[in-house]
């Protein structure tokens, strides 16, 4: 049951970053606002296995007529994974999550900020919620979690989260937080100017990210990732596109699967 929980409390984590890079990377997004680009329809994923790019699993996204994301179907694990959302006055307000193993449920505010996140897990009957916390200014500031089975079992704890800026466009967003086991961890995601991921540090696990561009759209992302013992995995996702089109900062936050955007994606 631990694992399941740590991987709820690692969602909520990713998902808590969801108003934080909306508004993290002013320069290269502001300006692209006005411009509409093709929203990708299917990501194929791969991981580099004795030379060989082996398939993993797909993504698919689906629009509405605006170009609103209301649903994205995840085909890894035991069985497809689903979410979908719902807007009024063109704002996300709500949106639920449904796999073999759990159920979710996703609440935003007036700004289109994720506000709480519950889940419930089927198999061993446990709880999950997170609470969402921002400034005046729309960053993130805090993310409070709690995970229970409803009887014996209760652990609680908060993330704290600063966001900073450096010339050029770069936007660094740092967590700190005592994780299930009352163990103090901290996370780290750099950003580009454009908003799309470049680098995790992951309490010393590092990810680094690099684009292979077609024109304007990303055509392919290419992720390592190095161990605390110096071994590394490489990984690939190959993005298709359809010919729904909306804001070209909604776009970056597509390709970069933001949990601002995405919700149940994990950085």
């Amino acid at each position: 049951m631990r694992m399941v929980l740590r991987k709820s409390l690692l969602m909520a984590l990713c998902l808590a970053l969801a108003a934080t890079f909306s508004v993290a990377a002013p320069g290269g997004q502001a300006a692209a606002k006005s411009k509409k680009m093709k929203m990708p329809t299917k990501l194929t994923y791969y991981r580099l296995d004795n030379g060989k790019w082996v398939k993993e699993y797909t993504k698919t996204y689906k629009y509405n007529k605006k170009g609103d994301l209301i649903k994205i179907k995840d085909s890894r694990g035991d069985g497809p994974t689903t979410f979908k959302y719902k807007y009024k006055k063109k704002k996300k307000v709500s949106g639920t999550g449904t796999g073999k193993y759990f159920r979710g449920s996703y609440k935003f505010n007036k700004k289109g900020q994720l506000v709480s996140a519950r889940y419930h897990y089927l198999e061993d009957n446990t709880n999950a919620t997170y609470a969402y916390t921002y400034n005046k200014g729309g960053y993130l500031t805090a993310v409070r979690w709690t995970e229970d089975n409803g009887e014996y079992l209760r652990h609680s704890g908060v993330y704290n989260y600063t966001t900073s800026f450096a010339p050029g466009g770069k936007v660094t967003i740092a967590a700190s937080g005592k994780d299930y086991d009352d163990i103090d961890r901290s996370y780290t995601w750099t950003l580009n100017k454009k908003g799309l991921l470049t680098k995790i540090d992951d309490d010393g696990k590092i990810s680094t990210f690099a684009y292979l561009w077609k024109g304007k759209y990303v055509k392919q992302r290419i992720g390592t990732v190095t161990y605390y013992d110096g071994s590394t995995d490489k990984y690939r996702i190959v993005y298709k596109y359809g010919k729904r089109k909306a804001s070209a900062s909604r776009y970056y936050k597509y390709i970069n699967e933001d949990p601002r955007t995405l919700i149940g994606k994990n950085w």
